[in-house]
């Protein structure tokens, strides 16, 4: 545009793309040719004089020059190290998407709106079992998707385990060999959401579960766009409107769930890998009865204790340029795995990335094993203050929780007149401290129904007391547990043993 202004002959033309057929070469001559060609049709395609415009529109035109220029050189400044969104999205790739218990067949669909961030994560995971596919080349290359993504092809293969694909495929083709999605961007419309998710949401599935990831913007980002709330009410509608039961955006979505199976689901999830847990525990077991002095000798091996090992995978995680680290305090022990960042890990997990055979070697520890360590402990002690800050948040909102309580401790109050026994006072004024704490949700509740069938004369002042004497009887250890914890000062998490991965 400024340069035809310096050239005193404007072209506007809404029926033409100009700026392609100046970057394709035409001349001048040839453009106006065309232009004016389209101005018999329409007359809002014209040749202007700069001197047909404003006298600030040049220099508005500078300034968005010097800005795009700014831009341009600022941007060169930015390498593939500064791109904290694809240090998660590869971490994730090592520890997480490939899990064997989690992704069965060993196949990943990733999403983006952009051909250009397709390109640019080939080039970044840098694997040659990584299938791109765009509005180019997805007729030629459909027979390919089929063999190595659709569990009802015939012929299958295993050339390629992860595509890389836009919207292009989310709709038309089955993808279900795999049951792990990544939404690498989020689509501004969310049936897209529901259409991606249905490309591995099909008949054939060797998976009961589809594991989907969505990359939101980041805070500052989603204050100029607001596309997170845009998405969530979007994709609301549809569990409102068609009753849909699982999260597809987000876990603000709202369901209507059974909890009590969600309970029972956690639980037996909880007890599966507590089963998985225990070979490791009877191994340790044969090995104190069967050879004590190597036993002994490794129970005595110093805190802190440090090694190098080779890179290795793990049930579909790879474990390369990470560090693991074992901490502990007088209260718990906890497991971190760390490369770009510090994730805390399962009992379960740990066991099997930690578990080495009798004769492997150790090697050089990765250069950065000291600062993963750090940031471990940092990362525990984030943790811990989250956990006090909740603590402190949940104690202030129980105290003024509302009625359930507030009956509760009223009712309790009342009866304490009556007590004249010191011993079973103490207990009472420990119950009500209990109900005041919400540690035990069920005495209030119960109070709640003491309250209540004494008003309506269901029961005896006495026989109110005596439930109420009964409770705090039973519950007196409780009170005493929970004083116990509450005046114990958990330590400083001890380093017990960190391992990192070449």
């Amino acid at each position: 545009m400024i340069d035809m202004f310096d050239n005193d002959k404007v072209f506007i033309a809404p029926d033409l793309d100009i700026n392609m057929l100046l970057e394709s070469g035409f001349s001048e001559e040839e453009i106006e040719e065309k232009l004016n060609e389209k101005a018999e049709d329409n007359p809002k395609n014209a040749i202007f004089k700069a001197t047909d415009f404003r006298p600030e529109f040049i220099e508005m035109l500078h300034q968005d020059q010097e800005i795009l220029e700014k831009m341009v050189t600022d941007w060169k400044e930015i390498s593939d190290d500064d791109d904290s969104k694809f240090a998660k999205f590869y971490e994730l790739l090592k520890h997480e998407l490939f899990k064997k218990d989690r992704n069965p067949d060993q196949k990943l669909v990733i999403f983006s709106e952009y051909v250009d961030t397709v390109e640019y994560l080939q080039r970044r995971i840098n694997r040659s079992d990584v299938l791109v596919i765009s509005a180019k080349n997805r007729s030629q290359q459909f027979k390919t998707i089929r063999e190595n993504f659709d569990a009802n092809y015939k012929n299958k293969q295993n050339e390629y385990n992860i595509i890389l694909t836009t919207d292009v495929l989310a709709e038309g083709v089955n993808l279900h060999r795999s049951n792990v999605i990544v939404n690498y961007d989020t689509p501004w419309n969310s049936t897209r959401l529901m259409q991606r998710i249905g490309r591995i949401n099909r008949i054939g599935s060797v998976s009961k579960h589809i594991y989907n990831y969505v990359f939101y913007p980041s805070t500052k980002g989603n204050t100029e766009i607001n596309l997170n709330q845009i998405a969530i009410s979007k994709i609301q509608t549809f569990h409102s409107t068609f009753g849909e039961d699982n999260q597809i955006y987000s876990q603000k979505e709202v369901l209507d769930r059974d909890l009590s199976k969600l309970f029972d689901d956690s639980v037996k999830a909880q007890k599966e890998d507590f089963n998985k847990e225990i070979p490791f525990y009877e191994e340790l077991r044969t090995l104190y009865q069967t050879n004590r002095r190597e036993y002994n000798r490794i129970a005595k091996l110093s805190l802190r204790s440090r090694t190098g090992r080779e890179a290795k995978t793990v049930d579909g995680v790879t474990l390369s340029g990470d560090t693991l680290v074992f901490l502990k305090t007088n209260f718990r022990k906890v497991f971190f795995l760390v490369s770009k960042s510090a994730e805390e890990i399962s009992v379960l997990d740990a066991l099997n990335y930690f578990k080495a055979l009798k004769d492997e070697q150790p090697v050089k520890r990765i250069d950065e094993h000291h600062q993963h360590v750090e940031m471990a402990l940092n990362k525990f002690r984030i943790i811990r203050e989250e956990e006090i800050h909740t603590q402190e948040t949940s104690g202030a909102e129980q105290s003024g929780m509302g009625v359930q309580v507030s009956t509760a401790i009223s009712l309790l109050t009342n009866f304490m007149r009556k007590i004249d026994d010191s011993d079973l006072y103490l207990k009472v004024a420990q119950l009500k401290t209990l109900a005041e704490r919400g540690v035990i949700t069920y005495i209030a509740k119960r109070l709640q129904r003491i309250h209540k069938d004494l008003s309506r004369k269901r029961i005896t002042p006495d026989e109110a007391l005596a439930e109420i004497i009964e409770m705090a009887k039973k519950y007196a250890p409780y009170y005493m547990a929970e004083e116990s914890r509450l005046n114990e000062t958990e330590t400083d998490a001890e380093i017990i043993l960190s391992e990192s991965f070449q």
